[in-house]
């Protein structure tokens, strides 16, 4: 079963919305998709130009975890000075 969110007025597939990913707390795909949908505004201008690291856990907290490859499909780096002079690396595909 596939459902769909709204994410910035961008339609995006979600599938499997009622798996729960934090038994604990019973929260679902569904419901943390949203919740990024919901705080995306505010987030994502510290995201931009940051390599992210999503690490998995398809099994639940207990099970076995997956990183996914931040530096895949990257040529080169270049290094420099961002704002206040922190050290950026601006990668490169």
């Amino acid at each position: 079963m596939t459902d769909e969110i709204v994410a910035g007025g961008i339609p995006v597939p979600l599938s499997h919305p009622g798996k729960i990913l934090f038994p604990d707390d019973g929260i679902t795909k569904e419901v943390l998709a949203r919740y990024y949908a919901d705080v995306a505004e505010v987030m994502l201008p510290w995201l931009r130009d940051r390599p992210v690291t999503m690490v998995r856990y398809p099994d639940g907290l207990a099970g076995p975890r997956r990183a996914d490859d931040p530096w895949a499909g990257f040529t080169s780096a270049r290094h420099g000075l961002g704002e206040a002079g922190k050290r950026l690396a601006k990668l490169d595909r």
